[in-house]
């Protein structure tokens, strides 16, 4: 789940593109940062050159009880 990777990777830390790409996280079907952060799943931190990225609390309140009904 690419969520999680980022989550797991990153923690509460902004990240830029560039990073994800290093750290070979890619997102599925095409998808970029900016289709997640429509959808408030992303955050942008700091609007830019590099742009940086954040999880928003409401996805990471989504991937604990998702985590959480599957233990």
């Amino acid at each position: 789940d690419t969520l999680r990777a980022i989550l797991e990777t990153f923690g509460d830390r902004p990240f830029t593109a560039a990073e994800l790409q290093e750290k070979g996280i890619v997102f599925p079907n095409g998808r970029n940062l900016s289709f997640f952060r429509v959808r408030g799943v992303i955050g942008m931190y700091r609007r830019g050159r590099p742009c940086t990225w954040v999880v928003t609390p409401t996805c990471k309140e989504y991937l604990k009880r998702r985590e959480a009904a599957t233990a």
